[in-house]
């Protein structure tokens, strides 16, 4: 049944009074209303409490905090939710703990209280982390975004946002994804990004539906409702947000169902509809004060008086601004901005030189291994053998002109190898002598030219060394070699992103596609240079994932392939993306 939490206890203590207390916590998670979950939870609470149970006991707080809050009772879940884990702190599993605190947490940002919610994420953090559980960081990484959110504190929300991102895409979690995407989505369509924003909701809303998780689409269709609204799009947003309202649960959704009441309120004003705006909005308001939440309270308040001022009723308006200055003021003070700062710049400290140490390791075994993926021994064998093949065939002026290429092409590598960032010119010259070898050995089958973008100073950018070369090679073996006259590979660097801070690399190829590189054993196919292409380019993957947490900028490899009108391949397209004010310090002091 949808909304049922299966407890299971250690076979050695099950006993007849948990099996009883386990069917009495899976009753009340499925209660449609909270009058049928309580007397369910009472009881569980007393079977426990007369066996002297903890785990028993701490189960029951836990079942009860979450279906109070599930129905809207913030201020009672959070009474539970401290006792689950005075509880929790006299048993010996840790993650249990660190759940609950983060539970804790959730439920003080649902009433507005973000300083505290802070500290209990911050302290669960700790825990989660010691513990490298990867599923429970991606959950509260985005929870500690949702915080700095509220706080309009943007920067400090999308860095979270995509640490939940990166580690949610990298196990697989497709829930948590598109949670963290619709997030994201959120911070740009508040930055104006709604282009960007609507794109991300549109990855968001498949992510969601792939999992079946209509509450994730309900808010990810109101998201979508919200982009439209701040672009003055009243009509399309009314659209997107009733499509919203139709999924929600209004007695288990409380708060969304209040966010949307309002949000529906204020495009009624905007279309004079000011009495069906007057009827939302009060809706809103009696959900928000069920739910003791402040922050809505603020907002929702600030929206009546929006409206009574269009109706002319100044008095009205005046009496529900002052609710508005009242529930903010209390919401967002000084002294709790300040507290917020400290709490953060404490949980830095506290985990700085842990981060960072475990950073540059990982830095540092990058670079140790880079060499010997990018420039590989099925590489270095063909063109040693290349050089013996001209100079067997007495062209005395090729193996020179071959070996004099190969020799700073290795010289290049290795200098290249012990950086962890190079000008963009050195990159460029090491993969000249790279694509000239291989012209050498292919001759006409093998064509290649560079475009580079007169406002890009190649001396100035720094990029990661050979990022480029693992996916010409892969173009080469793969794409071109395939086809019976050769092709061509182009290389374009120019500036990309959304505001034109990042360096994108574009490798487009007119070979076979990867659909027909695939077929055939040919010796594109060999052993040697299927394993070069996996841990080349993976590896290439593994530093732009660590270059994306130390920057909090969009780092990103995307393969396409291309085809004419009729469906036949053209070759493929690759774009790598990093951002184009890279420095040392950067990424080797990262500390998130």
């Amino acid at each position: 049944m949808p909304g049922t939490r299966r407890y299971h206890f250690d076979d050695a203590e099950e006993a007849e009074h948990r099996r009883q207390i386990e069917e009495l916590l899976e009753r009340a998670h499925a209660a449609d209303t909270l009058p049928e979950a309580i007397p369910l939870l009472t009881e569980a609470a007393a079977i426990a409490t007369a066996h002297a149970d903890l785990l028993a006991r701490a189960l029951c707080h836990a079942a009860a905090a979450r279906v109070l809050h599930s129905h809207g009772r913030t201020g009672d879940a959070l009474q539970e939710a401290e006792a689950e884990i005075a509880l929790r702190r006299q048993l010996p599993n840790p993650i249990l703990l660190a759940r609950a605190i983060h539970f804790l947490g959730e439920c003080h940002a649902d009433t507005g209280d973000f300083e505290a919610a802070l500290r209990q994420h911050l302290t669960a953090l700790r825990i989660f982390t010691e513990a490298n559980d990867q599923p429970e960081l991606a959950k509260l990484y985005n929870d500690i975004g949702v915080v700095y959110h509220k706080l309009v504190e943007y920067p400090q929300a999308l860095k979270y946002y995509w640490l939940s991102h990166g580690i949610a895409q990298q196990i697989g979690d497709a829930e948590a994804t598109g949670r963290a995407l619709g997030n994201i989505g959120i911070v740009q369509a508040r930055l104006q990004q709604f282009d960007q924003a609507l794109e991300t909701y549109q990855q968001a809303l498949q992510l969601r539906a792939s999992v079946n998780d209509d509450r994730g689409v309900a808010v990810v269709l109101g998201s979508i409702g919200n982009v439209y609204a701040m672009q003055g799009e009243a009509n399309t947003a009314l659209e997107f947000y009733g499509r919203s309202l139709a999924k929600r649960d209004p007695e288990k959704d409380q708060r969304g169902v209040a966010i949307l009441q309002r949000n529906i309120a204020a495009m009624l004003r905007h279309l004079g509809r000011l009495q069906e705006a007057v009827e939302h909005c009060a809706i809103a308001i009696q959900l928000a004060e069920s739910l003791n939440s402040r922050d809505l309270l603020s907002q929702f308040h600030e929206e009546f008086a929006l409206i009574y001022e269009a109706m002319g009723d100044f008095q009205q308006a005046l009496n529900h601004h002052k609710h508005y200055a009242e529930h903010y003021s209390a919401m967002l003070n000084i002294g709790t901005q300040r507290s917020v700062a400290e709490l953060q710049a404490k949980y830095d400290v506290e985990r700085a030189t842990a981060e960072r140490e475990q950073f540059r390791r990982r830095m540092l075994e990058w670079e140790h291994t880079a060499f010997r993926a990018q420039v590989n021994p099925h590489f270095l064998f063909n063109a040693l053998n290349s050089i013996q093949y001209f100079l067997v065939s007495h062209d005395s002026e090729s193996a020179n002109r071959y070996l004099s290429r190969f020799a700073r092409l290795m010289r290049l590598a290795l200098e290249n190898s012990r950086s962890a960032l190079i000008s963009l010119k050195s990159e460029l010259e090491c993969v000249g002598l790279y694509m000239a070898l291989e012209q050498l050995r292919f001759g006409e089958r093998l064509g290649y030219s560079v475009e580079v973008s007169e406002e890009i100073d190649e001396e100035e950018v720094q990029v990661p060394p050979m990022i480029v070369q693992p996916y010409l090679e892969n173009a080469i073996w793969h794409g071109l070699l395939p086809r019976d006259s050769g092709g061509s590979i182009l290389l374009r660097v120019a500036m990309g992103g959304e505001e034109g801070d990042s360096v994108l690399f574009v490798i487009d190829d007119n070979g076979v596609g990867r659909a027909a590189s695939g077929k055939g054993a040919k010796e594109r196919n060999a052993p040697e240079a299927k394993a070069h292409r996996s841990s080349g380019m993976k590896m290439i993957e593994e530093r732009l994932e660590l270059i994306q947490q130390a920057t909090n900028r969009p780092c990103r490899v995307s393969i396409a392939d291309k085809y004419d009108q009729e469906g036949n391949p053209l070759g493929t397209r690759v774009e790598i993306q990093i951002p184009s004010t890279l420095t040392l310090d950067r990424i080797t002091n990262y500390s998130p």
